[in-house]
């Protein structure tokens, strides 16, 4: 019922943020080089194929990790390359790198969506994301009052909405519950309009 969109625990109903050496054998997974990581993209194809796999990801560009950012970028962009190759969604981690991010989106003609994670920045850069068709997923920061995903919920379509717990140790379900006290709508009125988010985007 509160389907979790990214998440590191394993749990029904979520989508887990799998690793090479730890891809779950019946759960759904997304999979992915995050930006702070190294890897050969080529490794993740067995996994891709997975129909267990519905997303690439987490992956993008962080400014604030130790690895080069064109090096990120080679990486980034191969990935964007596979997803569209198997029509798969982006789950995509990014830190003071916004610009750099759509501009490689935009590069290699992205088609696929796009889901920006965990996202609390200010209201300019989420300005940015929703006019270039991007999803955003709000997770912890939404229960902290007066944060920047607080605000970007309510300035967000419902239709490109999606809730995730992440790393946090929180319930998936307080964060539904949050979201529907800030939007002032029904709780399974809000959990319907994400189950049909997740039905767009996902096809589950």
């Amino acid at each position: 019922m509160f389907f979790n969109v990214h998440t590191h625990t394993s749990g029904p109903s979520a989508i887990y943020n799998a690793s090479i050496d730890d891809v779950p054998e019946q759960e759904l997974f997304s999979i992915g080089i995050h930006p702070k990581d190294i890897g050969a993209v080529e490794d993740l194809l067995p996994f891709i194929q997975n129909e267990n796999c519905v997303a690439i990801g987490e992956c993008g560009l962080d400014n604030l990790v130790n690895i080069p950012l064109n090096q990120q970028k080679e990486i980034f962009e191969t990935q964007i390359q596979l997803a569209n190759q198997y029509n798969k969604p982006l789950i995509i981690h990014v830190v003071k790198a916004h610009g750099e991010l759509l501009t490689c989106l935009k590069k290699l003609n992205n088609q696929q969506p796009v889901i920006i994670h965990g996202f609390n920045n200010n209201q300019n850069v989420l300005k940015e994301y929703l006019q270039n068709d991007c999803y955003i997923s709000l997770g912890k920061a939404l229960l902290i009052e007066n944060s920047n995903a607080q605000q970007a919920l309510l300035n967000t379509p419902i239709d490109s909405i999606f809730f995730e717990t992440d790393m946090a140790d929180i319930s998936i379900e307080d964060i539904y519950i949050k979201g529907a006290d800030l939007l002032k709508v029904d709780l399974n009125e809000l959990v319907n309009n994400i189950l049909r988010n997740i039905k767009t985007v996902f096809g589950i």
